[in-house]
């Protein structure tokens, strides 16, 4: 069945999302030394001011203090005000019918555009949504959930939803989670309402429209594709959802049908569960995770040295409780931020980011600035997920963990099985987040608590807590700090998938990706591989944004973006 899905999905894939603008040829005699000395002056404006930003924002989420939140709500202002300026868009968006010869040149002015559009508002608008988002960042950042008084971290409460079997303080944990909802839910529901308003000032229905645009997506493409990857799975997750409830439910000493939101392994069941045979967190609890990523790495022949030596990767008060990776200069000064702890989570996550600061890293510096970043926001999500599934491969397995074959040989089916596991779970709640995004955008000022979880009952199938009508949707830092996002993550997946059957390709000297079976594809565990690096820095990670995001995908795996790798993989 799901490759059917997945054959069905390809022709979503051959349409293009956004409608580009022909070169007009009345303009093939263009002056490009005009266009580049106007594209200059904006980025020798923009690059030190994006530095001064990304600075400041980073010592605010690593546990900074009000000054540095109002700084970088400043700076953040003044930047986007600089992308405002509406002759400078004027002008962009008459180079870009132009036919310009230099395709670097062509890239940084579509680049360009789309950055200008996103910001095509007046000045009390953009200050307005700054000072709102900024303000919301904070409290998260800031916020501890609280058990009978007691605070906790989310490393807390996600180790309690972990292994407690006492389902009264699971259910604690769960609403504390949730407890940061009650102090922002008014405010995200107001800046929507400011968003929306923004995106139609630029000529989009909503911000959901709005925000796709940019990131040169169409939402009936995006939504289109959800849509029957969740109609095509209903089945199959079907089978998987009763196998984990018949396990949790075992493990809790309940019945299937009694079980809560709080019973599942993480606040929005986002991941499938360990399966009782693996027990991994105690394989990492004498691990020193920053020296095994560095070493993972290093077999790849690409060094993360530097990158954590700039970081900040434990907990601390008021520091944000997640992970990100931020490239502060387009150039050398990239970090990520962790609250690293000994356990199977933390090290995928610190592979995870590290993915995305490789990428930045050896991003061609030989580019101009306007390009140093990623094709696309899938691309970079791609290859961090990518790298991520590493960690439950053999070769990681016995270099890291010390497992013996006996060991390894008990393990490799409950991994593939939990893999294949965690691909539907993930998918079907980012299904949650992309219908919740698009549907609350259109009316924000619907009861967003019902449609939350209408969307989770549907899509994951897990009942709603009775009589409560809370901001639960606003406990998901995304839909406040990183909108309209969630698609990159499965959109990255299938991304990873056929890039690793396009490497398996080059290690093997395969004459195209489609002599490479699933076999070769699993025998690559990505220890002391320095080909696979190889063919990452210079398919991937070199030629950042040089390319949009479908000849990028074309070049990088020699063929158009497709499901197609991912079932086979997985399915």
């Amino acid at each position: 069945m799901l490759r059917a899905l997945f054959s069905i999905l390809l022709v979503l894939f051959l349409v293009s999302g956004c409608i580009k603008e022909v070169p007009n040829p009345k303009y093939s005699g263009t002056n490009q030394k005009e266009v580049r000395m106007f594209i200059d002056e904006i980025v020798n404006e923009l690059a030190p001011l994006e530095k001064e930003l990304a600075a400041t924002q980073y010592a605010a989420w690593d546990g900074g203090n009000d000054e540095d939140y109002k700084k970088a709500a400043e700076l953040e202002t003044l930047y986007r005000l600089k992308l405002s300026d509406r002759e400078k868009f004027r002008k962009l968006s008459e180079y870009r019918k132009r036919n310009i010869k230099d395709s670097l040149l062509r890239r940084e002015i579509e680049v360009l555009y789309l950055m200008f559009l996103e910001n095509q508002l007046d000045k009390d608008i953009i200050e307005e949504l700054v000072k709102r988002s900024n303000a919301i960042e904070k409290k998260f950042n800031t916020f501890r959930a609280k058990i009978d008084d007691k605070e906790v971290t989310m490393n807390d409460i996600k180790e309690i939803l972990r292994t407690s079997k006492d389902r009264k303080l699971r259910e604690k944990a769960y609403l504390a989670q949730k407890s940061i909802g009650k102090e922002i839910g008014k405010e995200i529901v107001e800046l929507m309402n400011i968003r929306n308003y923004a995106a139609t000032k630029v000529g989009f229905k909503d911000f959901y429209e709005y925000r796709l645009a940019i990131q040169d997506l169409d939402k009936n493409y995006v939504l289109g594709l959800f849509d029957n990857l969740v109609k095509l799975t209903e089945e199959p997750f079907k089978i998987v959802k009763k196998e984990i409830d018949d396990m949790v439910s075992a493990n809790l000493g309940v019945k299937p049908d009694e079980l809560m939101p709080w019973d599942y392994f993480d606040p929005f069941f986002q991941e499938a569960p360990e399966f009782g045979e693996l027990n991994l967190d105690n394989y990492f609890k004498k691990l020193d995770l920053v020296k095994v990523s560095v070493d993972f790495y290093k077999g790849l022949g690409m060094d993360p040295t530097d990158i954590l030596e700039r970081s900040s990767l434990f907990e601390k008060p008021k520091k944000n409780p997640h992970a990100f990776e931020m490239s502060v200069d387009r150039t050398n000064d990239i970090r990520i931020l962790c609250n690293l702890k000994n356990d199977y989570d933390w090290m995928t996550t610190l592979i995870h980011e590290l993915g995305h600061a490789l990428y930045d890293k050896y991003t061609s510096k030989d580019l101009p600035w306007l390009l140093r970043t990623p094709a696309s926001s899938f691309t970079t999500e791609g290859i961090a997920q990518l790298f991520e599934r590493a960690v439950s491969k053999d070769g990681f397995l016995k270099k890291y963990l010390g497992m013996s074959e006996e060991e390894r040989a008990k393990f490799r089916y409950v991994f593939d099985k939990q893999l294949r596991f965690r691909q539907l779970v993930f998918l079907r709640w980012s299904a949650v987040m992309v219908n919740f995004e698009a549907q609350a955008y259109a009316n924000p000022d619907q009861n967003l608590n019902k449609l939350w979880w209408d969307l989770v009952e549907k899509y994951q199938h897990i009942k709603r807590i009775p009589n409560r009508d809370e901001p639960d949707y606003a406990a998901k830092i995304h839909i406040a700090t990183v909108p309209v996002y969630y698609h990159n993550y499965i959109i990255g997946e299938l991304y990873g998938s056929q890039l690793l059957f396009a490497i398996t390709g080059y290690i093997n000297k395969k004459p195209s990706i489609r002599n490479v079976s699933v076999e070769e594809v699993n025998k690559i565990d990505f220890i002391d591989t320095p080909e696979l690096g190889v063919y990452v820095k210079d398919k991937v990670f070199s030629p950042g944004a040089s390319l949009d995001w479908k000849a990028f995908v074309k070049f990088s795996t020699g063929e158009e973006l497709s499901p197609e790798y991912f079932a086979k993989q997985f399915f």
